[in-house]
């Protein structure tokens, strides 16, 4: 019997000295990143007059075709800006109205003034009034004129659409 114990104390031995911990270096490496701006890119040309543009990936196009400078019955300065927005397809998404705004487009002066549609604005010299919603189907056009306060001799450089994305196109004026 003694020798078993003597086996079982050299066997516990053995283990407790193969279990101790060695220890470890940690390291902890800091970087400090400094970020970039992105770089931004140049707006594009702007469209010559009466050329469509597609707005929308549905096919939707946007369209300017004119300015003029007008008067209305109270002898007021107004600007006059001849639109036309073709709806594309249906995008079938369950959420999207065919529908049209004119406040979705504006004017920009040599200045960098912008010129929008006053919203409740009433009267229009010229016609046909472009619409503000209407009884439109996917894949119909709307062409009309747009009123805008503008003094007479403002040098408009570009009428400009802007989607509900946000995204800006513009034409020469």
């Amino acid at each position: 019997m003694k020798k078993r114990v003597g086996y079982f104390t050299v066997a516990v031995l053995s283990v407790a000295g193969c279990s101790a911990a060695t220890p470890t270096a940690t390291v902890t490496v800091t970087q400090t990143v400094t970020a970039s701006p992105a770089p931004v890119s140049p707006p594009a040309a702007p469209s010559n007059p009466g050329t469509p543009v597609q707005v929308k990936d549905t096919g939707a196009t946007a369209t300017f075709f004119q300015y003029k400078q007008i008067r209305n019955e109270y002898n007021k300065d107004l600007g006059a800006l001849e639109v036309e927005v073709c709806l594309g397809a249906d995008p079938k998404d369950g959420k999207s109205m065919p529908s049209v705004s004119s406040q979705r487009w504006s004017l920009r002066d040599a200045n960098n003034g912008m010129h929008d549609r006053p919203s409740g604005y009433t009267g229009n010299p010229v016609t046909p009034m472009y619409p503000d919603g209407g009884a439109l189907n996917w894949g119909e056009c709307a062409r009309g004129w747009i009123i805008m306060p503008i003094i007479d001799g403002t040098p408009i450089t570009e009428a400009r659409y802007i989607t509900s994305e946000g995204k800006v196109f513009s034409w020469k004026v």
